[in-house]
This record gives C-alpha cells, sequence and structure tokens, in this order.
C-alpha cells in the first residue's frame, strides 16, 4: 500500500525494510510526495499497537506483588506514554516521542527494578538488551551518526521489545492460571 520513498531515495518503490521506518507509513503523503493510500490502516494499527501496549502496562505489577506503588509507578506512566504516542503522525512527531518517553522510562525503570528485586533475572536481562538497543536508537537518530542502520535496527528492536513483553505477558498469564487470577505470582521461578 506504501506509494513508496524514504529519506535516502525519494523515487523508490514500495516500503523497503532497509530503508524506510515504521512512521513512514503513518503519513497520508509517501516520501516520494505521493498519496499514501494506507496511511489509514497504519494509523488504525498504530491505535490497537498503543492499546495493546497501554494493557500491557496495566497487567505488568501483576508480575510482583500486590503493591499500591508499583500500579503507580509501573501501569499509571506506562498507560500514559501509550495515551501519547498515537499523535506521532503529528508535525509535532520528536516532541511526542519526547513526551512519550518520559513516563515511559518511570514504567520501565520501576519494571526493572522489580524485576531485579523479585528475581526474574532473565526477564531482567531480556529487558535491559531490550533498553541497550532503544538507547541505540537513539543515539542514531538524535546524533544522525550511522543514520543509514537505523531503519533496520528499529525493526530489529521492535522485534526484541514486543518479544520481551510478550514473554512478560505470557508468564503473567500462565501464572494466573496456574494459581488463580486473585493470587500475586511467584518471584523468579525461572524466566
Amino acid at each position: 500500500m506504501y506509494p513508496g520513498g524514504s529519506n535516502t531515495d525519494k523515487t523508490a518503490g514500495g516500503f523497503d525494510v532497509l530503508h524506510n521506518y515504521w512512521c513512514d507509513l503513518l503519513g497520508p503523503v509517501a516520501k516520494n510526495g505521493e498519496h499514501n493510500p494506507g496511511w489509514r490502516v497504519a494509523m488504525w494499527a498504530m491505535g490497537v499497537l498503543c492499546v495493546a501496549l497501554a494493557v500491557f502496562w496495566w497487567i505488568v505489577p501483576r508480575l510482583f506483588e500486590r503493591s499500591r506503588w508499583y500500579k503507580i509507578l509501573i501501569a499509571y506512566p506506562g498507560i500514559i506514554s501509550m495515551a501519547i504516542a498515537p499523535f506521532l503522525f503529528t508535525q509535532y512527531h520528536d516532541l511526542i516521542i519526547n513526551l512519550a518517553s518520559i513516563p515511559g522510562i518511570i514504567a520501565l525503570a520501576t519494571t526493572f527494578t522489580a524485576l531485579y528485586r523479585y528475581r526474574w533475572y532473565k526477564l531482567f536481562v531480556f529487558g535491559l538488551a531490550c533498553l541497550f538497543l532503544i538507547g541505540a536508537n537513539n543515539y542514531i537518530y538524535y546524533t544522525g551518526q550511522w543514520l543509514y542502520v537505523l531503519p533496520v535496527l528499529q525493526k530489529i528492536t521492535f522485534l526484541l521489545v514486543m518479544t520481551w513483553m510478550g514473554i512478560i505477558t505470557w508468564v503473567i498469564y500462565t501464572r494466573a492460571l496456574q494459581k488463580g487470577a486473585a493470587q500475586p505470582v511467584a518471584a523468579g521461578a525461572g524466566y
């Protein structure tokens, strides 16, 4: 659906995984100047993704003891971040990224702290690897160094972060099935 063009080649046809960013799909006009007939689909997909991630942040505190502070410091900032993120398509793309990052960092930092505290070491290390990749994405984006690798790195990072979040969600789900939804999840348990 994406007609084509990227920051490196305005005349390229279609969406190129090696050269286009996810955000390229969100604009009504493609990088080659043509109308992007798929932009509404991309917008809906972004909305669905943000809702799914908001739900993720809502359930993450269940991985730990039922603590009011985890809900306050993980769930609420995570949801706020996802409420801001759908506006990436606007002319304020960079500002939206920065604004969504502030509560997102709070949610992530608290999640990492809790993962370590509750001995979910594998999830902690996997999450740190994802965080490193997110940092690399930001470094490249804001400095402009190695910009040619950013479209691919963006997709690798997205895949790994979604995998990490999926594993956490699966752990919460399976533990809830095993123990009953009313009980907190046991710490560590091999993940």
